[in-house]
């Protein structure tokens, strides 16, 4: 291995980037892995999801269930070996009806789920029933499968925030919630530990020989970096003095330009605090989408 050199690159250092890079150097033991990104990982789609998970999921066949069911496996794997640490729960999906007629059509989209490999189906019409309300965290011990609820007296009681009008409920039961960004933490990490790279720069080209990778063409992040700062003049609307500034930064080919305002007389702010907090904005903004070109 070398700086030059490695057995596997990974272009793409989101979440699905990340995943790969774990369980090819933690599960896998694959020693010698890079990950190329121009930004820091996990900070441009990945941070943005709604990260939820279900394994209810419509036909026409099960390929989608079966994907998910091993998903949702995968994740409870890493929900207990991180002792949870990206708050993985099992709160479920609910679906809900105030119109009779849709009734029937719930129960139907549930027994088509269950067919397709959702878990059984528990139907809940009637006083006595053994629906167990789904806790706010964690995931261990809860039922799998699908509650068809259609005992009004028991939706009051378990969801007393829906309207009275409610006639039928589903509850999808192996869906939920976990935080994206501490499960892609978690499994940078430990990939990190085992030897993987983080390479920030952009992808150029794909080297191929017999049918193969030979190589991977990377422009690394870098051009000239500066930070400007000057003192402008100006008055405020009702004559009191204050002061603007412009400080401007530079990364590579992207200039970025920032206008601060300060109460006081201009001046009040020295050249070198102003080269202080541009260097404190360039900090912030580095590996952000670019600006448009200045």
């Amino acid at each position: 291995m070398s700086a030059t050199t490695a057995e596997v690159v990974i272009c793409g250092a989101g979440i699905a980037g990340v995943a790969a890079a774990y369980h090819l150097a933690v599960r896998r033991g694959v020693r010698d892995v890079v990950l190329i990104d121009e930004r820091p990982a996990l900070t441009l789609t990945s941070d943005k999801s709604a990260e939820c998970y279900r394994n209810w999921w419509p036909g026409p066949g099960d390929a989608m269930v079966a994907l998910m069911t091993r998903s949702i496996d995968l994740l409870e794997e890493l929900a207990r070996e991180s002792d949870n640490v990206f708050c993985m729960n099992r709160r479920g999906y609910l679906f809900a009806t105030a119109d009779p007629a849709r009734a029937a059509e719930l129960v139907r989209f549930a027994e088509e789920a269950s067919a397709l490999g959702a878990g059984a189906v528990r139907r809940h019409d009637r006083g006595g029933s053994d629906y167990r309300p789904a806790p706010a965290d964690g995931f261990e011990g809860q039922p799998t499968g699908i509650d068809v609820i259609t005992d009004r007296a028991l939706m009051r009681r378990e969801f007393p925030w829906l309207t009275e009008d409610a006639v039928a409920l589903v509850h999808a039961r192996r869906c939920g919630w976990f935080s994206g960004q501490q499960l892609g933490m978690y499994m940078l990490e430990r990939a990190r530990d085992k030897g993987v790279r983080l390479l920030e720069g952009w992808v150029e080209a794909v080297e191929t020989r017999g049918g193969r990778v030979s190589a991977v063409q990377v422009s690394a992040q870098g051009g000239a970096r500066t930070q400007t700062a000057e003192n402008l003049e100006a008055t405020g609307a009702e004559g009191d003095p204050f002061s603007a500034y412009s400080i401007s930064f530079a990364d590579g080919p992207f200039a970025y330009k920032v206008t601060l305002f300060a109460f006081g007389p201009p001046g009040r702010i020295s050249q070198e605090q102003l080269g202080e907090i541009a260097k404190k904005l360039y900090e912030r903004v580095e590996g952000a989408p670019p600006p448009e070109q200045s």
